[in-house]
């Protein structure tokens, strides 16, 4: 097993050691759609990373030392519309010219401002976007008028977008982490979260050399056991090496909790008094509605996904429980969710698809859009645990230290 993981570890690095080595260059122009004029300190960069760079004076950006991939190209300008276009970067150089559109706001020279969030719908919307986690307590976010706000008490429904970006300052991890085009919609009848945005990161300057380390071991512990993690894990054949076990999960209606609920709605019809209570339904009404069982097999790689390099696909039916045994829960995870102390080291989430499969890039992101929905442990992590898609753990020799 010892070797199994240590294989699994040394293939990670050698890999990430080949992709860090090959790189590319990237230049373009970013000028107004309507004058041709070129737009000084536009901000582009590539979403869900630390890469970016601000235009200069002819609207010119490069990118030297890109490595070669598939991203999403971001360019923001206030007063104009948000850029955004997949590109595939090769080992040859490439260049881009960058048309951005006004807004109607800036056509018709009117500013509209926002509405004033209601203070708890925007508690609401805070609490749910940050994460109750450890680490999402540290985060700040830097201008709350910037993103608006609205609850539906009919359908029990919250929304928010952003007319231009919303900063949050994560203190845990380091990053200050920007949104464009953020919708963001939780359906609390469904017990659902849908977040959508283009993610830029800036690492933050570090006070001392202790914050620094701190950051660190942070991002770290954010990365071990995560779905970035997990995804990578099955990308490069690593799930088990990882230290992943993954096994089918069944859900199925507690037929004796239904038997009960069915009793006590009839004798409410009735007007039957709930005294005298039979022990039968005393004892099935404190049931969970729904149970769950665990498959004691462990699923293998090939039954998780579909490959035809380079190209990787998760697919799977029904649910899927995936553990992670690396690392500790999160102290807030366990006071919200209480469970035996000998669970405490182990992270269990639920994973099912809304799509017959969903596209897995190397990096550990999900490229096929709201095709994944998990539970569990990644439905707990948010903000807090946010990493971008340029992260790379420690490397090897460090790990075989601890």
């Amino acid at each position: 097993m010892f070797y199994a993981r240590f294989a699994g570890l040394l293939l990670s690095f050698l890999l990430v050691a080949q992709w860090a080595s090959a790189q590319s260059t990237l230049s373009g122009q970013v000028l107004d759609a309507q004058t041709r004029k070129p737009l000084e300190m536009a901000n582009v960069f590539f979403a869900n990373t630390t890469v970016g760079t601000p235009t200069d004076a002819q609207g010119n950006f490069t990118f030297p030392t890109l490595k070669p991939g598939s991203y999403t190209l971001v360019v923001s300008y206030l007063g104009y519309q948000l850029y955004k276009q997949t590109i595939t970067v090769a080992d040859a150089p490439q260049t881009f010219i960058i048309q951005l559109a006004p807004t109607i706001n800036q056509l018709s020279e009117v500013v509209v401002r926002p509405h004033r969030n209601r203070p708890a719908d925007y508690a609401r919307f805070a609490q749910r976007f940050l994460g109750s986690s450890s680490f999402s307590k540290q985060c700040k976010i830097r201008n709350p008028d910037g993103v608006v706000v609205e609850y539906d008490a009919q359908k029990d429904v919250l929304t928010a977008y952003t007319p231009y970006q919303l900063q949050v300052d994560n203190e845990a991890l380091g990053y200050r982490v920007t949104f464009y085009d953020l919708d963001f919609q939780v359906n609390y009848g469904q017990q659902t979260t849908y977040t959508d945005s283009q993610v830029s990161f800036q690492d933050l300057t570090p006070r001392n050399e202790r914050q620094r380390r701190r950051w660190a071991e942070n991002r770290q512990r954010a990365y071990q056991g995560s779905f970035m993690h997990f995804l990578r894990s099955v990308y490069h054949d690593e799930v088990d090496a990882a230290g992943f076990r993954v096994q089918r999960l069944r859900r199925e209606v507690n037929q004796r909790r239904a038997w009960a609920d069915t009793f006590m709605l009839t004798h409410s019809i009735l007007g039957v008094r709930n005294r005298g209570l039979p022990m039968a339904v005393v004892h099935a009404l404190r049931e969970p509605p729904i149970t769950s069982a665990l498959s004691p097999e462990e699923l293998p790689i090939d039954s998780l996904r579909r490959r035809a390099p380079p190209q990787t696909w998760l697919r799977f039916q029904g649910l899927m429980a995936v553990t992670y045994e690396g690392e500790e829960k999160d102290a807030m995870y366990q006071r919200l969710f209480p469970g035996p102390k000998t669970d405490s080291k182990t992270q269990r989430s639920v994973v099912r698809l809304r799509t017959p499969e969903a596209e897995v890039a190397a990096a550990g992101v999900v490229r096929t859009i709201g095709a994944v929905v998990t539970e569990g442990y990644w439905g707990f992590e948010r903000v807090g645990e946010l990493l971008p898609q340029d992260y790379q753990p420690p490397a090897l020799e460090l790990r075989m230290k601890r």
